[in-house]
Protein backbone atom coordinates (compact mmCIF):
# COMPACT_ATOMS: atom_id res chain seq x y z
CA UNK A 1 0.00 0.00 0.00
CA UNK A 2 1.55 3.10 -1.09
CA UNK A 3 0.78 6.29 1.40
CA UNK A 4 1.66 9.79 0.36
CA UNK A 5 3.13 11.86 3.57
CA UNK A 6 3.87 15.29 1.87
CA UNK A 7 2.73 15.48 -2.19
CA UNK A 8 3.28 17.80 -4.66
CA UNK A 9 0.61 20.80 -5.45
CA UNK A 10 -1.49 21.54 -8.61
CA UNK A 11 -0.10 24.38 -9.31
CA UNK A 12 3.88 25.66 -8.29
CA UNK A 13 6.66 27.22 -9.05
CA UNK A 14 9.83 25.03 -10.43
CA UNK A 15 11.82 26.71 -8.17
CA UNK A 16 9.57 26.06 -4.41
CA UNK A 17 8.44 22.18 -5.70
CA UNK A 18 8.71 20.39 -2.58
CA UNK A 19 10.31 16.73 -2.34
CA UNK A 20 7.61 14.11 -2.43
CA UNK A 21 7.62 12.01 -0.05
CA UNK A 22 6.09 8.62 0.52
CA UNK A 23 5.71 5.28 2.51
CA UNK A 24 5.28 1.79 1.60
CA UNK A 25 4.55 -1.50 3.17
CA UNK A 26 7.00 -3.18 0.27
CA UNK A 27 11.10 -2.96 0.54
CA UNK A 28 11.15 -1.56 -3.24
CA UNK A 29 8.90 1.15 -5.59
CA UNK A 30 9.35 2.47 -8.91
CA UNK A 31 8.59 5.90 -9.37
CA UNK A 32 7.82 7.89 -12.48
CA UNK A 33 7.67 11.08 -13.72
CA UNK A 34 6.28 12.25 -17.18
CA UNK A 35 5.80 15.33 -19.19
CA UNK A 36 2.06 16.07 -21.30
CA UNK A 37 2.18 17.68 -24.34
CA UNK A 38 -0.67 17.70 -26.97
CA UNK A 39 -2.47 14.93 -24.76
CA UNK A 40 0.63 12.54 -24.89
CA UNK A 41 3.26 11.57 -22.16
CA UNK A 42 6.55 11.54 -22.27
CA UNK A 43 8.50 9.66 -19.83
CA UNK A 44 11.12 12.01 -18.23
CA UNK A 45 11.90 9.63 -14.81
CA UNK A 46 11.74 5.88 -13.96
CA UNK A 47 13.98 4.56 -11.54
CA UNK A 48 13.65 1.93 -8.55
CA UNK A 49 13.81 3.00 -5.11
CA UNK A 50 14.38 1.07 -1.85
CA UNK A 51 12.88 2.37 1.12
CA UNK A 52 14.60 3.00 4.19
CA UNK A 53 14.12 1.53 7.90
CA UNK A 54 10.96 3.47 8.25
CA UNK A 55 9.73 2.57 5.14
CA UNK A 56 9.78 5.89 3.23
CA UNK A 57 11.00 7.36 0.39
CA UNK A 58 11.87 10.72 -0.41
CA UNK A 59 12.27 11.69 -4.01
CA UNK A 60 14.55 15.52 -3.70
CA UNK A 61 15.19 18.42 -6.67
CA UNK A 62 12.26 17.64 -8.41
CA UNK A 63 12.76 21.45 -9.39
CA UNK A 64 15.39 20.72 -10.64
CA UNK A 65 14.67 17.55 -13.44
CA UNK A 66 11.77 19.85 -14.53
CA UNK A 67 13.69 22.96 -15.27
CA UNK A 68 15.47 21.65 -18.53
CA UNK A 69 12.42 21.21 -20.10
CA UNK A 70 10.37 24.38 -18.57
CA UNK A 71 13.06 26.19 -20.38
CA UNK A 72 11.59 25.50 -23.40
CA UNK A 73 8.20 25.84 -22.47
CA UNK A 74 7.66 27.55 -19.54
CA UNK A 75 4.37 26.58 -18.09
CA UNK A 76 3.65 22.61 -18.69
CA UNK A 77 1.56 20.14 -16.99
CA UNK A 78 3.48 16.87 -15.66
CA UNK A 79 2.59 13.51 -13.55
CA UNK A 80 4.14 11.10 -11.06
CA UNK A 81 3.32 7.50 -10.92
CA UNK A 82 4.33 5.49 -7.80
CA UNK A 83 4.37 1.87 -7.97
CA UNK A 84 4.65 -1.14 -5.57
CA UNK A 85 4.06 -4.62 -5.72
CA UNK A 86 0.16 -4.26 -4.89
CA UNK A 87 -0.71 -1.02 -6.24
CA UNK A 88 -0.15 2.31 -8.13
CA UNK A 89 -0.94 5.86 -7.39
CA UNK A 90 -0.80 8.69 -9.71
CA UNK A 91 -1.25 12.80 -10.04
CA UNK A 92 -0.80 15.63 -12.85
CA UNK A 93 0.15 19.04 -11.43
CA UNK A 94 1.35 21.78 -13.23
CA UNK A 95 4.63 23.97 -13.09
CA UNK A 96 5.90 27.35 -13.95
CA UNK A 97 9.69 27.97 -14.97
CA UNK A 98 11.03 29.89 -11.77
CA UNK A 99 14.45 30.35 -10.96
CA UNK A 100 13.71 33.12 -7.65
CA UNK A 101 12.11 31.89 -4.95
CA UNK A 102 8.56 33.22 -4.00
CA UNK A 103 7.28 33.46 -0.47
CA UNK A 104 3.08 33.09 -1.77
CA UNK A 105 1.76 30.75 -3.79
CA UNK A 106 2.40 30.75 -7.48
CA UNK A 107 -1.60 30.53 -8.32
CA UNK A 108 -1.65 33.93 -6.62
CA UNK A 109 1.60 35.38 -7.74
CA UNK A 110 0.64 34.75 -11.42
CA UNK A 111 -3.34 36.03 -10.82
CA UNK A 112 -1.88 39.43 -9.80
CA UNK A 113 1.80 40.04 -11.40
CA UNK A 114 3.34 39.98 -14.77
CA UNK A 115 6.31 37.71 -14.97
CA UNK A 116 8.78 39.88 -13.66
CA UNK A 117 10.31 40.57 -10.85
CA UNK A 118 9.61 44.35 -11.13
CA UNK A 119 7.74 45.37 -7.95
CA UNK A 120 7.69 49.08 -9.23
CA UNK A 121 7.35 51.91 -11.42
CA UNK A 122 9.84 51.72 -14.37
CA UNK A 123 11.64 54.46 -16.03
CA UNK A 124 12.22 54.61 -19.76
CA UNK A 125 12.86 56.24 -22.96
CA UNK A 126 10.46 57.26 -25.79
CA UNK A 127 12.27 54.43 -28.23
CA UNK A 128 12.80 51.72 -25.27
CA UNK A 129 11.09 48.16 -26.51
CA UNK A 130 8.83 46.85 -24.07
CA UNK A 131 6.54 44.13 -23.42
CA UNK A 132 4.97 42.59 -20.71
CA UNK A 133 4.17 38.74 -19.81
CA UNK A 134 1.67 36.76 -18.00
CA UNK A 135 -0.27 33.56 -17.19
CA UNK A 136 -3.64 33.57 -17.67
CA UNK A 137 -6.60 30.71 -16.42
CA UNK A 138 -9.72 33.18 -17.95
CA UNK A 139 -9.36 35.17 -21.14
CA UNK A 140 -9.41 38.95 -20.18
CA UNK A 141 -8.66 42.33 -21.43
CA UNK A 142 -5.33 44.31 -21.69
CA UNK A 143 -5.78 48.30 -21.56
CA UNK A 144 -3.28 51.12 -21.02
CA UNK A 145 -4.29 54.06 -19.40
CA UNK A 146 -2.19 57.18 -20.74
CA UNK A 147 -1.52 60.37 -19.13
CA UNK A 148 -0.42 63.24 -21.89
CA UNK A 149 0.39 66.55 -21.75
CA UNK A 150 -0.81 69.18 -24.57
CA UNK A 151 -0.14 72.87 -24.28
CA UNK A 152 0.15 72.58 -20.79
CA UNK A 153 -2.62 70.77 -20.04
CA UNK A 154 -2.87 67.07 -18.26
CA UNK A 155 -5.33 64.69 -20.18
CA UNK A 156 -6.09 61.00 -19.40
CA UNK A 157 -7.07 58.32 -22.53
CA UNK A 158 -7.60 54.98 -21.96
CA UNK A 159 -6.84 52.29 -24.74
CA UNK A 160 -7.53 49.05 -25.68
CA UNK A 161 -3.85 46.86 -26.34
CA UNK A 162 -5.54 43.67 -26.80
CA UNK A 163 -9.24 42.60 -26.38
CA UNK A 164 -9.08 38.95 -25.49
CA UNK A 165 -5.87 36.83 -24.29
CA UNK A 166 -5.36 33.11 -24.42
CA UNK A 167 -5.93 31.04 -21.61
CA UNK A 168 -3.45 28.38 -19.86
CA UNK A 169 -0.60 29.87 -22.05
CA UNK A 170 2.07 32.37 -21.19
CA UNK A 171 0.72 35.92 -23.02
CA UNK A 172 3.16 38.41 -24.36
CA UNK A 173 2.41 41.67 -25.36
CA UNK A 174 4.67 44.61 -26.41
CA UNK A 175 3.73 47.68 -24.92
CA UNK A 176 6.74 49.90 -25.92
CA UNK A 177 5.52 53.78 -25.93
CA UNK A 178 5.84 54.33 -29.57
CA UNK A 179 2.91 52.62 -29.81
CA UNK A 180 0.52 55.21 -27.35
CA UNK A 181 1.95 57.97 -28.98
CA UNK A 182 0.00 60.94 -30.32
CA UNK A 183 0.24 63.46 -32.63
CA UNK A 184 0.69 66.91 -30.52
CA UNK A 185 0.90 65.41 -27.51
CA UNK A 186 3.98 64.57 -25.57
CA UNK A 187 3.51 61.36 -24.04
CA UNK A 188 4.02 61.43 -20.00
CA UNK A 189 3.39 58.39 -18.39
CA UNK A 190 0.85 55.02 -18.98
CA UNK A 191 0.07 52.16 -16.78
CA UNK A 192 -0.55 48.57 -18.33
CA UNK A 193 -3.78 46.78 -16.60
CA UNK A 194 -4.43 43.10 -17.34
CA UNK A 195 -6.92 41.87 -14.54
CA UNK A 196 -5.47 42.83 -10.90
CA UNK A 197 -1.86 42.75 -12.90
CA UNK A 198 -0.91 46.97 -13.52
CA UNK A 199 2.95 48.02 -14.20
CA UNK A 200 3.85 51.94 -14.53
CA UNK A 201 5.96 52.88 -16.90
CA UNK A 202 7.65 56.74 -16.67
CA UNK A 203 9.02 58.55 -19.58
CA UNK A 204 12.54 59.82 -18.64
CA UNK A 205 13.19 62.64 -21.03
CA UNK A 206 16.17 63.91 -18.74
CA UNK A 207 18.59 60.63 -19.61
CA UNK A 208 19.08 61.91 -23.57
CA UNK A 209 21.34 58.48 -24.14
CA UNK A 210 21.39 55.21 -22.53
CA UNK A 211 24.23 52.73 -22.88
CA UNK A 212 24.42 49.60 -23.34
CA UNK A 213 20.52 49.03 -23.95
CA UNK A 214 19.99 45.70 -23.06
CA UNK A 215 17.81 42.52 -23.70
CA UNK A 216 17.76 40.20 -20.90
CA UNK A 217 16.00 37.01 -19.64
CA UNK A 218 14.61 36.87 -16.36
CA UNK A 219 13.94 34.17 -13.60
CA UNK A 220 11.12 33.60 -15.02
CA UNK A 221 12.43 33.08 -18.29
CA UNK A 222 10.70 36.17 -20.30
CA UNK A 223 12.58 38.52 -21.93
CA UNK A 224 13.18 42.43 -20.36
CA UNK A 225 14.96 45.44 -21.79
CA UNK A 226 17.24 47.25 -19.28
CA UNK A 227 18.74 50.91 -19.38
CA UNK A 228 22.33 51.68 -18.04
CA UNK A 229 22.13 55.32 -17.79
CA UNK A 230 25.93 55.66 -15.62
CA UNK A 231 28.93 55.48 -17.21
CA UNK A 232 30.56 52.97 -19.81
CA UNK A 233 34.04 52.08 -20.61
CA UNK A 234 35.75 50.21 -22.69
CA UNK A 235 39.49 48.00 -21.53
CA UNK A 236 41.29 45.95 -24.64
CA UNK A 237 43.27 43.31 -23.45
CA UNK A 238 45.79 42.18 -26.53
CA UNK A 239 47.45 38.86 -26.16
CA UNK A 240 50.82 38.51 -28.47
CA UNK A 241 52.24 35.41 -29.32
CA UNK A 242 55.65 36.26 -30.74
CA UNK A 243 58.76 34.79 -32.47
CA UNK A 244 61.68 35.14 -34.60
CA UNK A 245 61.66 34.59 -38.77
CA UNK A 246 64.16 35.18 -40.82
CA UNK A 247 66.25 37.01 -37.62
CA UNK A 248 63.18 39.43 -37.45
CA UNK A 249 61.14 39.34 -34.44
CA UNK A 250 57.25 38.79 -35.53
CA UNK A 251 53.91 38.95 -33.83
CA UNK A 252 52.42 35.85 -35.12
CA UNK A 253 49.25 35.78 -33.57
CA UNK A 254 47.15 38.23 -31.20
CA UNK A 255 44.50 37.84 -29.39
CA UNK A 256 41.53 40.78 -28.33
CA UNK A 257 39.71 40.83 -25.27
CA UNK A 258 37.14 43.70 -24.90
CA UNK A 259 35.74 43.98 -21.54
CA UNK A 260 33.17 46.64 -21.26
CA UNK A 261 32.50 47.95 -18.45
CA UNK A 262 29.08 49.31 -17.11
CA UNK A 263 27.25 50.99 -14.73
CA UNK A 264 23.31 51.46 -13.98
CA UNK A 265 23.16 54.75 -12.70
CA UNK A 266 21.30 55.72 -9.64
CA UNK A 267 18.04 53.34 -9.38
CA UNK A 268 15.37 53.13 -7.06
CA UNK A 269 15.11 50.50 -4.47
CA UNK A 270 12.49 48.66 -6.87
CA UNK A 271 14.55 49.10 -9.56
CA UNK A 272 17.61 47.99 -7.87
CA UNK A 273 15.80 44.78 -6.66
CA UNK A 274 14.64 44.35 -10.43
CA UNK A 275 18.46 44.64 -11.77
CA UNK A 276 19.91 42.06 -9.66
CA UNK A 277 17.83 39.90 -12.32
CA UNK A 278 20.20 41.16 -14.74
CA UNK A 279 23.16 40.14 -13.53
CA UNK A 280 22.49 36.86 -12.81
CA UNK A 281 21.02 36.05 -16.05
CA UNK A 282 22.43 33.39 -18.45
CA UNK A 283 20.85 35.27 -21.70
CA UNK A 284 21.55 38.96 -22.64
CA UNK A 285 21.94 41.03 -25.99
CA UNK A 286 22.53 44.09 -26.66
CA UNK A 287 19.75 46.25 -28.59
CA UNK A 288 20.11 48.04 -31.61
CA UNK A 289 16.75 50.17 -31.71
CA UNK A 290 14.27 48.21 -30.64
CA UNK A 291 16.40 44.91 -32.86
CA UNK A 292 18.26 41.98 -30.37
CA UNK A 293 21.90 42.20 -31.46
CA UNK A 294 24.85 40.39 -30.22
CA UNK A 295 24.44 38.22 -27.47
CA UNK A 296 27.11 39.38 -24.48
CA UNK A 297 28.09 37.66 -20.60
CA UNK A 298 28.53 38.99 -18.01
CA UNK A 299 31.96 38.10 -16.00
CA UNK A 300 31.92 40.23 -13.13
CA UNK A 301 29.77 42.48 -11.41
CA UNK A 302 29.60 44.54 -7.81
CA UNK A 303 26.47 44.94 -6.32
CA UNK A 304 26.16 46.43 -2.82
CA UNK A 305 23.41 47.81 -1.26
CA UNK A 306 22.97 49.47 2.71
CA UNK A 307 19.56 50.21 4.62
CA UNK A 308 20.46 53.67 4.33
CA UNK A 309 17.45 55.62 3.96
CA UNK A 310 18.32 57.95 1.67
CA UNK A 311 20.77 55.84 -0.87
CA UNK A 312 20.06 55.31 -4.08
CA UNK A 313 22.40 52.27 -5.59
CA UNK A 314 23.68 51.77 -8.60
CA UNK A 315 25.47 48.78 -9.98
CA UNK A 316 28.70 48.78 -11.82
CA UNK A 317 29.61 44.98 -14.14
CA UNK A 318 32.01 43.88 -16.49
CA UNK A 319 30.61 41.98 -19.81
CA UNK A 320 31.89 41.31 -23.06
CA UNK A 321 30.75 39.94 -26.23
CA UNK A 322 29.81 36.18 -26.05
CA UNK A 323 31.34 35.47 -29.57
CA UNK A 324 35.24 34.62 -29.78
CA UNK A 325 36.15 37.46 -32.18
CA UNK A 326 36.06 40.60 -29.98
CA UNK A 327 37.22 43.02 -33.23
CA UNK A 328 33.97 44.45 -34.15
CA UNK A 329 33.09 47.12 -36.17
CA UNK A 330 29.57 48.79 -34.95
CA UNK A 331 28.34 51.54 -37.55
CA UNK A 332 25.84 52.83 -35.64
CA UNK A 333 28.20 54.14 -32.52
CA UNK A 334 31.45 55.11 -35.20
CA UNK A 335 33.34 58.34 -34.41
CA UNK A 336 31.52 59.11 -31.77
CA UNK A 337 33.72 60.46 -28.36
CA UNK A 338 30.84 61.66 -26.27
CA UNK A 339 27.37 60.93 -25.57
CA UNK A 340 24.37 62.39 -26.93
CA UNK A 341 24.29 64.47 -23.17
CA UNK A 342 27.22 66.93 -24.92
CA UNK A 343 25.17 68.39 -27.32
CA UNK A 344 22.95 69.41 -25.03
CA UNK A 345 25.54 70.86 -22.35
CA UNK A 346 27.40 72.94 -24.82
CA UNK A 347 24.84 73.94 -27.09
Amino acid sequence: MVTIIQDLPDFSFSSTLPNLKFRTDFLTMVVKFYRHNEGEKEELFSEKFAVDKEGVIEITTIGELLEPYLEKKLNQEFSYRIVDAQEEVSKSFRVQYCRAEIDIPAAAFLKNFFLTTMQGDKSILLDTPEFIHFYEDTPSSVVAQVVYEVEGVIQKEEKILKTQTTAHVINTLEVSPYLLEKEGAKLIEYTIKADARNQRYIIDYQSVEARPRLLFTNSFGCQETFLCKGTLELESKITRSAGWVNSQLRNFDTQEERIYKANTGYMTPAVANWAEDLIRSKEIYLLNDRTPGKEIVIVDSKVNRSMRFDELPSFTFDYQLAQRNHNVLLFKEAGRIFDASFDITFN
